[in-house]
């Protein structure tokens, strides 16, 4: 008997040990899940407007924006230079590349101001935003990638992408159907235009490529219906429009207002016996 008490009482010392002991390792367990949490990294960025943009990391020091939600009606949006990655907002990472599709078909976005520090603008990433009017560029830009633009109806200028960035060819299909655009000024320092670039522009009138630009894609401004103002630098490489269909359905052409010289000169007798 004595021993079944001895034995109970031992069993029991046992189990408030135990218990203890579980106790202790649930609150070391919760602290260090709190710890944990802060040191989560975020995914997300709130905007001004109450819209959210969606990034990943590139790397230890900068990020991509893969998507965007927002309020219905049109509006501004204004992303960011850098975007905290951690809870507490002790780490940052700037904002380097806008990821192929992030903004694709979105009605909603009516501007759009890029930061400083950008780099790349991928694959469709504003294609189809067809309520889109005005994009700030930042001086940073480096590279479009194919169609990044295509079908945003209501682009009405370009300036700030052609003026003030380092971009040194506007890629395959990248304005395609922008029928807003009326005027470009293409710098010397943007090499190449590439396939159908500027297909089916018809809003465009007025159309200058500055001394260095070298090729015109395919198609390049095919279907450019009332561009009535041209003029071609004597670098231009392109030799048969017969051939690149660069300028196909630009009717409005007549000799009178367009300027070239050299190889352009050339093309351009060739052009207007189609």
């Amino acid at each position: 008997m004595k021993f079944r008490k001895l034995l109970a009482a031992g069993l029991a010392v046992c189990s408030l040990l135990t218990f203890a002991a579980c106790k202790s390792d649930s609150s070391s367990t919760n602290l260090d899940d709190y710890r944990r949490e802060d040191e989560v990294g975020l995914t997300t960025y709130a905007t001004k407007n109450g819209g959210t943009l969606t990034f990943e990391s590139i790397d230890s020091d900068s990020v991509r924006i893969t998507a965007y939600a927002g309020p219905e009606q049109p509006h501004e949006v204004v992303i960011p230079a850098t975007v905290p990655t951690t809870r507490d907002g002790s780490t940052t990472k700037k904002v380097t590349r806008i990821d192929s599709m992030a903004f694709y078909s979105l009605s909603n976005v009516k501007s759009v101001e890029l930061p400083e520090g950008l780099e790349e603008i991928g694959q469709l990433a504003f294609a189809k935003c067809v309520q889109l009017e005005t994009v700030m560029f930042p001086s940073t830009l480096k590279t479009l990638e194919v169609g990044a633009f295509h079908g945003c109806e209501a682009l009405t200028s370009i300036d700030t992408l052609l003026a003030d960035t380092q971009v040194a060819e506007i890629p395959d299909w990248c304005f395609w159907g922008c029928v807003s655009l009326k005027k470009l000024t293409v710098p010397a320092r943007i090499k190449t235009l590439g396939i159908a670039a500027f297909i089916n522009c018809s809003g465009l009138t007025e159309v200058t490529l500055a001394e260095g630009v070298e090729t015109l894609g395919v198609q390049c401004f095919m279907n450019a219906s009332s561009l009535e103002t041209l003029a071609l630098p004597s670098t231009l490489t392109n030799t048969d429009p017969m051939k690149d269909l660069a300028f196909y359905g630009a009717d409005k052409l007549v000799a009178e207002n367009i300027q070239a010289s050299g190889a352009a000169a050339e093309y351009v007798k060739k052009l207007l016996a189609e």
